[in-house]
């Protein structure tokens, strides 16, 4: 006999993005992959910038996803009026999956709050570092590791091939913010990599 179909999942993806802004791209390929997992799932996908309202919970989700963007509340203005407007998903009797990056930034505020809202499992690009960084969550959830990002197969598929490096305009691109001293020397090393490629970039004639 054929076995029977598995029953649609419902999952509550929360993400922030700032209102009236577009998407960046990278945080949209990001929530393009979540609504894409393998399954029969309906996906409601809520910008909790605000914090995530209780009308939520009638939703009856299987799972919450807490997005990248959703916990980087903890390093907002007004972030404790979000949370605990958020609070009631602890309630909720369902696996909670986080998302977090920059772990090491507010550490002990994502510990806190990710332990309040009874996180199952947290998937991170360091999850080596999770018994130092968020350990009373590290204690009771699953720690996998995950990529910052992923690109998409189609987005390939739909681009043009890159151009020959001697037509390019732009040799080498980075990007680094230049962080507060509080991030220490580990903090420090972002933007002093792109000081020194550019000055080896000037002596070889690099744009």
């Amino acid at each position: 006999m054929p076995s029977e179909p598995s029953a649609e999942r419902r999952l509550l993806l929360l993400y922030w993005s700032p209102e009236g802004r577009r998407l960046r791209l990278g945080v949209d390929r990001h929530l393009r992959a979540l609504t894409q997992l393998p399954g029969r799932n309906h996906i409601v996908a809520y910008n909790a910038g605000r914090g995530a309202p209780s009308w939520l919970a009638r939703f009856k989700p299987d799972a919450v996803l807490l997005h990248t963007t959703f916990l980087a509340l903890r390093w907002l203005a007004g972030f404790e009026r979000r949370r605990a407007r958020s609070a009631w998903i602890a309630e909720l009797r369902c696996p909670k999956l986080a998302f977090p990056q920059d772990d090491y930034d507010h550490a002990e505020v994502l510990d806190e709050w990710m332990e309040e809202l009874g996180v199952d499992a947290v998937l991170t690009a360091i999850p080596e570092h999770a018994g130092l960084l968020i350990p009373r969550t590290a204690d009771r959830a699953d720690i996998r590791k995950v990529l910052t990002g992923y690109i998409d197969d189609r987005d390939l598929a739909s681009r043009p091939r890159p151009a020959p490096l001697a037509s390019r305009e732009v040799h080498v691109v980075y990007r680094a913010t230049r962080l507060p001293p509080w991030f220490g020397s580990h903090g420090r090393l972002k933007t002093e990599i792109a000081d020194a490629a550019l000055q080896a970039s000037q002596a070889l004639g690099l744009r």
